[in-house]
């Protein structure tokens, strides 16, 4: 009997998934301009915030002041005891923006960027961020070069 039960539950189960599936013509049109318009969207929400508002790409200043701020208070230094050794813009060969963590996958894209190089007491720390200018520490065992421009080509 249980096993009837549940064979009549299943039958009714696709029955009913079967008569949601039939739609008529006009909204299959619909949803099928539905993606054009999220891809136009999309490609715009780099160069706008939620309200549609322009955005700026932050400066190489801005992205390494908050890194020596991150720094500062990992190791609970002053700011101005950290030297900075290199910020400058770069294109990252993945989406792990050079600080691969073992084991992930990331997107095979070239992504625009910031590499930040600080020197603490001797000591190197590295910084990576996309486009957007938020900074990652990134461990010197971790940390890979970016991209070099004249590969791309």
């Amino acid at each position: 009997m249980r096993r009837l039960t549940s064979t009549l539950f299943l039958a009714l189960i696709f029955v009913g998934t079967g008569a949601c599936s039939s739609v008529d013509p006009a909204p299959e049109a619909t949803t099928s301009t539905t993606p054009q318009a999220t891809s136009e969207s999309s490609s715009t929400a780099t160069e706008t915030d939620m309200a549609g508002n322009p955005t700026a790409e932050p400066s190489i200043d801005q992205v390494q002041a908050a890194a020596r701020d991150d720094l500062a208070a990992r190791r609970s230094v002053a700011v101005e005891d950290i030297e900075v050794i290199s910020a400058r813009r770069v294109t990252w060969g993945d989406g792990s923006m050079g600080c691969p963590e073992p084991g992930m996958m990331y997107t095979q894209a070239l992504v625009p960027g910031f590499y930040v190089h600080l020197q603490i007491q001797g000591e190197d720390a590295f910084y990576h961020a996309g486009r957007d200018g938020r900074p990652m520490y990134c461990s010197a065992k971790r940390s890979q070069p970016p991209v070099d421009p004249g590969n791309l080509e």
